[in-house]
């Protein structure tokens, strides 16, 4: 729950930096390709309801692929 027009101009002020990473807690950094990044951030306040999050089943899924234990 952002005012939009402050989380614009905000993010404008980091785009004017021309910042080669972009680091956050509550997303991946950004590394060299940080107006993608910074656009993507910007629709996070108008997105339509809370973005859907995995289940136990997809949570284990993805730690054993980070663990190295999946086949890809």
């Amino acid at each position: 729950m952002a005012d939009q027009n402050k989380f614009n101009m905000a993010s404008e002020e980091i785009r004017k930096l021309e910042p080669k990473i972009i680091g956050s807690c509550h997303s991946p950094s950004a590394r060299v390709r940080t107006d993608p990044h910074l656009k993507a951030l910007a629709e996070i306040p108008v997105m339509d309801g809370p973005m859907p999050l995995p289940n136990q089943a997809a949570l284990e899924a993805i730690l054993t692929q980070i663990q190295g234990g999946g086949s890809h």
